[in-house]
């Protein structure tokens, strides 16, 4: 929530839409982030008064961290991310793992455009960043998987926490992928 998502008519009807399914589930769908004052969200928002919220001055790392304590269940699925075609420079993917399955080696599968990275690293209690380098101007997708499933998140600049590991070799070029279909 920003000042200037308050009142602009297609977000405040994704966010009703959001919010009556909700309701209407039991299923929580929202989180909100906040980059306004809670009395300000909660004046605008009254039915979400009550709701658990973090200010986006939190940070990216410790947002994460909050959401994966929150997640109850990881679905085995491919993750997916794209990086600013005008950015250049360190990228990273953080691995979180389910409490059940902390400590444990996890095969770790990430599909960027054309290339292809696979490697069984052992996860612990805490998150562990993946950090590579975004060369090109470009905006190709990133996909990751995770056996067993963890919860994925990805960013530009510097990794978030102090458990990483470089990752620019053991990438390799997969051939006839669309990227390399001419």
């Amino acid at each position: 929530m920003t000042p200037n998502f308050i009142g602009k008519p297609w977000p405040e009807t994704e966010l009703a839409n959001a919010l009556s399914m909700e309701i209407s589930s039991g299923t929580i769908r929202i989180i909100p982030v906040l980059d306004v004052s809670h009395a300000v969200f909660a004046e605008r928002y009254p039915l979400m008064a009550d709701k658990l919220s973090r200010s986006w001055d939190a940070g990216v790392g410790e947002l994460a961290s909050m959401l994966a304590e929150r997640i109850d269940h990881r679905v085995d699925d491919w993750h997916w991310g794209i990086h600013p075609q005008e950015y250049i420079g360190p990228v990273w993917v953080r691995i979180t793992a389910a409490p059940e399955q902390q400590g444990e080696d996890h095969v770790v599968t990430i599909l960027w455009g054309d290339s292809l990275f696979e490697k069984t690293i052992r996860v612990g209690d805490t998150p562990l960043s993946l950090r590579h380098r975004k060369l090109l101007n470009d905006h190709a997708p990133l996909l990751i998987h995770t056996s067993p499933a963890a919860q994925v998140t990805v960013g530009e600049g510097r990794a978030p926490d102090k458990h990483n590991l470089l990752i620019d070799e053991g990438w390799r070029r997969i051939e006839g992928s669309p990227q390399t279909r001419q």
